[in-house]
């Protein structure tokens, strides 16, 4: 009769043990009738990209990973097999449902229904129960949200009237959902998902109120890869922090007149950031229009920095002349680098169009905004028409 080496069993299972400590699994039902795909994505934090699919069996499905050293953000799609009620007619592709989720280092349960995949419950731990209690807190603006995306899918090009009617209520739906996401932020600094949503959020914030908001979240998450965005993005705005001399910068103007920064002190003066090439800039020029008008008076002037792409700098200098004249521009424009003796867009660490930067009149920055979406810039300018001060 064999002996059973008893040292060899305890490394055995010393190993096992060990190999499930390394992984964790994800797993659940999802109740509802058809065939249907799990794929769950996402990039490690070592810079690996990982997929795993697997067919529902009875509603089942279990995904074993490894476990994550610090946690990553994970796309978990659901895609109906051989369902011809939910292939989209126009492009011939099944249509497919998904919910971001976190992944790090323990076990998470994910029930629901197919139906509603977007409100199915992931539990298992603080970072994904953050992230549930948010989605139900915004559920119905979520699915509002969804619901006017589809129908602006689906609406003929040709009914405009009920497209910008669609759009409009979209725009409203968003504006809410930013706000709470802004709440969120505030309410929940200890939240993996704040970090998460602030790296989304850039533009729904003066750069003062990005700084600030990012300062007041704990340091719990701060040095995680899904903050990465938030701490490179503040490190950009702190050359233009609120209060910061404006950096000073020379060169000639669209007419070949010789232009000064430092020249401007004594009027209030904005920097726009743009190029003839950006939709959103072009959109936000009518609205410039009206407070160059409103404001003029008052000693508030534009100031253009163009960013163009041609070649040759016959074309680009064209390309912002061109949408000038067709935007009805009439105030200063400096191609940069062209007509700049520095690079102001890498000077001022300007990352997106339109970047938008307001000066007093002894030339430090009042407010920073990227996009248009925020009346930050409205509100200062009409304070200080009534005031005198920002």
């Amino acid at each position: 009769m064999k002996r059973i080496n008893l040292g060899f069993i305890l490394l055995l299972f010393a190993l096992q043990s060990l190999a499930q400590q390394d992984s964790i699994v994800i797993k659940g039902k999802l109740k509802g009738e058809g065939s249907h795909r799990l794929t769950l994505s996402f990039q490690s934090g070592e810079g690996k990209k990982e997929t795993h699919t697997q067919e529902l069996l009875a509603g089942k499905f279990s995904f074993k990973l490894k476990r994550q050293k610090e946690p990553v953000l994970a796309w978990l799609q659901l895609t109906p097999i051989k369902d011809e009620k939910r292939v989209d007619k126009r492009s011939n592709e099944t249509i497919a449902s998904g919910t971001d989720l976190f992944v790090f280092r323990s076990d998470l349960q994910v029930s629901g229904t197919l139906k509603d995949f977007d409100r199915i419950v992931i539990e298992g731990d603080v970072e994904n129960e953050g992230f549930m209690a948010y989605k139900k807190s915004a559920q119905n603006l979520l699915a509002e949200d969804l619901m006017l995306r589809g129908q602006m899918m689906s609406v003929s090009k040709a009914d405009s009237l009920l497209l910008r009617e669609l759009i409009r209520k979209g725009q409203a739906v968003s504006m809410k959902i930013i706000a709470k996401q802004k709440a969120y932020i505030s309410d929940y600094p200890d939240a993996l998902l704040s970090c998460y949503l602030l790296g989304r959020m850039p533009n729904f914030y003066t750069a003062d109120q990005y700084i600030s908001a990012y300062s007041k979240l704990s340091d719990t998450y701060k040095q995680t890869g899904i903050a990465a965005k938030v701490r490179q993005k503040v490190e950009s705005l702190k050359s233009t922090a609120a209060g910061t001399v404006a950096l000073n910068f020379k060169g000639s103007d669209q007419n070949g007149l010789p232009f000064d920064l430092s020249a401007k002190r004594g009027k209030v003066i904005l920097l726009d950031f743009w190029g003839s090439w950006c939709i959103p800039c072009r959109a936000g020029n009518p609205h410039l229009k009206l407070l160059n008008a409103k404001y003029k008076e008052m000693g508030f002037e534009i100031i253009g920095i163009s960013t163009e792409h041609p070649k040759t700098i016959e074309e680009r200098r064209a390309a912002s002349a061109t949408a000038m004249l067709k935007d009805g521009i009439d105030w200063i424009n400096l191609l940069n680098k062209d007509d700049t003796d520095i690079d102001v867009v890498k000077a001022y660490q300007i990352t997106g169009f339109p970047t938008k930067i307001l000066l007093d009149k002894d030339g430090k920055v009042v407010l920073r905004v990227t996009a248009n979406a925020t009346n930050d810039l409205d509100l200062a300018l009409e304070r200080y028409s009534k005031t005198g001060h920002f």
